[in-house]
């Protein structure tokens, strides 16, 4: 018997407490948790498919011209059914109903509206919709996933508005924006937990927001006639970081020597992006995430580094040549930091 089971008794033997423990959904294995999340989130497609199965077949029948209305009004009545479910404490299948209602009504409400066509463009249609789910649907995953579709999406509307009325000059700044309001998350989430439903979606979004944008930018497919918007601008980019590092540097008050190497690593690192495109964001999200303790965002943001890093050694911009010689530098001068910082632990430990 376990220490939470022993406690449970004692609790029930002065009466403080009655019934058995209750098994939080936390508290089951790993593999019991993906077993039992993927079999409910299938029933739980299936039950939407059959609820909106009956009024699909009764709008075909009455002779609506096309599906266009019925499938907007049956995404805008699944999207208040997920709204009220997301705002009370029910059944877990119940919570997989209506995330599972929530996506669907998102998807049924932009495609009718897309059909319908009144609102133009298309980047301002998944806008509209991805605020409107955002704000209804109280569902971290649900939020999560609004984030990076209104990101992107205001930003090829930007970028059009831009290019129609010839001012680009300011589209290399949206990024470097993107990672100020990222990074702020990254460090101010903990201190205004009671915006914890709000801020921490948000934050969640803009990491997959900040991927998704390096995927795009090494991209020439998706760049073209954007009029500068993914193209590599490492000097805003770089004011940002080295923004934070001062300021991390400045906040935490150490000994000169360890701030004489955290500054060499962290202008190592950000002459190092000027090079490399994406290093300057992944590295100065992985370094606030190690900050605050954030295992899951380090690991990730260390993995999405180690894909911008094969995908510069890859690409076609430079000679392999030339890109061997600055990775193979670039290890060698952290091995050398790595070095430094182990002397610098020696010195401390016998100075202590």
């Amino acid at each position: 018997m376990s220490d939470v089971h022993m406690f449970w008794q004692t609790l029930r033997q002065h009466q403080l407490v009655a019934g058995e423990l209750p098994t939080e959904l936390n508290q089951m294995p790993l593999y019991l948790r993906v077993f039992l999340s993927v079999t409910l989130w299938l029933a739980a497609q299936f039950a939407v498919l059959a609820v909106l199965a009956l009024p699909a077949v009764l709008f075909a029948f009455i002779g609506f011209d096309g599906m266009t209305w019925p499938i907007a009004l049956l995404g805008g009545a699944l999207l208040g059914a997920a709204s009220g479910i997301s705002r009370r404490k029910t059944k877990f299948f119940i919570q997989q109903l209506g995330l599972a209602a929530a996506l669907s009504g998102a998807g049924m409400l932009a495609s009718g509206l897309f059909m319908l066509d009144i609102i133009k463009p298309v980047e301002l249609l998944l806008m509209t919709v991805a605020v409107l789910v955002f704000a209804l649907v109280r569902n971290t995953l649900v939020r999560t996933l609004c984030v990076p579709v209104l990101v992107i999406a205001g930003s090829y509307w930007l970028a059009g508005r831009a290019v129609e009325y010839g001012q680009t000059g300011l589209l290399p700044a949206v990024l470097p924006l993107l990672l100020l309001v990222t990074a702020w998350l990254y460090l101010m989430e903990s201190r205004l937990s009671h915006w914890h439903a709000w801020l921490h979606p948000l934050k969640r979004g803009l990491t997959i927001a900040l991927w998704l944008w390096l995927v795009l930018q090494a991209s020439e497919l998706f760049a073209l006639g954007r009029g500068g918007l993914w193209a590599h601008a490492p000097l805003p980019l770089t004011l940002v970081a080295a923004g934070f590092v001062g300021w991390l540097l400045w906040q935490h008050r150490v000994e000169r020597r360890l701030q004489a190497f955290a500054l060499v690593l962290g202008l190592l690192l950000l002459a190092a992006g000027w090079l490399i495109p994406g290093m300057t964001v992944t590295v100065l999200l992985l370094a606030l995430a190690w900050q605050q303790g954030q295992r899951h965002y380090w690991i990730s943001q260390l993995a999405a580094l180690l894909l911008v890093l094969c995908q510069y050694y890859y690409s076609l911009e430079q000679s392999l040549l030339i890109k061997s010689y600055i990775l193979l530098g670039l290890a060698l001068v952290l091995f050398g930091m790595r070095l430094w910082l182990l002397r610098l632990e020696a010195v401390f430990s016998e100075e202590s």
